[in-house]
């Protein structure tokens, strides 16, 4: 009888995790983003100054120069504010897969222990 138990309990187990799989499954985004992005306009910044003390830049080029990058600053600081509104929405349908995975593995052998006990023969596995 036993056997017959840990034969359930594993095909139980293998069907949680077919349907559990994919929604368990990551994200392929990579958290990793190198360089910030702080720092490549400060040191584009850095450049333009440096440019302009080695006499390689006029003053106005300089002044357009350091105009491109503070608008290309505000334009990267728009795109990973709404990057910040993805991830909250992530959160939330992260949430809702948690809750649905919570959901199924509570369900699934509950459901099959009552099925079983309605419809099979319990006694029928006895010694």
């Amino acid at each position: 009888m036993i056997w017959f138990w840990i034969v359930a309990g594993l095909l139980v187990l293998c069907a949680l995790l077919a349907l559990l799989r994919p929604l368990l499954r990551a994200a392929a985004e990579s958290s990793d983003r190198g360089e910030s992005v702080v720092e490549v306009f400060r040191r584009e910044l850095a450049n333009v100054e440096n440019e302009l003390a080695h006499g390689r830049l006029a003053a106005d080029q300089a002044e357009a120069a350091r105009a491109d990058v503070t608008r290309r600053m505000i334009a990267a600081a728009d795109k990973e504010s709404q990057e910040a509104g993805r991830d909250i929405r992530r959160d939330r349908a992260t949430s809702w897969r948690m809750g649905a995975v919570a959901g199924i593995a509570a369900l699934l052998p509950a459901a099959s222990l009552a099925l079983y006990t309605a419809v099979g023969t319990p006694a029928a596995i006895g010694p």
